[in-house]
């Protein structure tokens, strides 16, 4: 991720020292990445859940053209993402203590990456199932890490 520098105004704040006199403070600007870096994990994380669960209500049409199957069936995918979702949420968070939060969180946006390429290459209605259900796991081990880092 590219940083554009910081205006030179920014660059020096002026800090009160016991004596009243003013000191400039340098801001590190690596230290403004990884807040920004965090902070961008932290915020697509707790968007991406709510936003993949009913994502699929936008889509009904055009998933019911493309694997041919009524708006039901379509919908049962929500459950397909929240039933893993919840089941595995009960002890996610358990697991990232014992193993780090970072690396969790790793696992987790990784296993949710990968359950979105699958619900690209589904061609049939279950495999979209099982894609929206291995996003779900995925998610499950995002959203108490991110609660925990907050």
């Amino acid at each position: 991720m590219i940083v554009p520098p910081i205006p030179r105004a920014l660059k020096y704040i002026a800090a009160e020292t016991p004596e009243g006199v003013s000191k400039p403070l340098i801001i590190n600007q690596d230290l403004i990445l990884a807040m920004d870096t965090k902070r961008l994990a932290v915020l697509s994380g707790g968007y991406i859940g709510p936003l993949s669960g009913n994502a699929v209500l936008a889509m009904i049409p055009v998933l019911k053209m493309e694997f041919g199957a009524s708006a039901e069936e379509i919908l049962v995918s929500i459950t397909f993402f929240m039933l893993p979702f919840a089941f595995f949420n009960l002890f996610s968070g358990t697991v990232s203590d014992v193993y780090g939060r970072r690396k969790m969180l790793n696992i987790g946006f990784l296993v949710y990456a990968l359950g979105c390429v699958f619900c690209v290459l589904s061609s049939d209605l279950m495999s979209f199932y099982l894609s929206r259900s291995v996003q779900g796991v995925g998610y499950a081990f995002v959203n108490p890490v991110l609660l925990a880092v907050l």
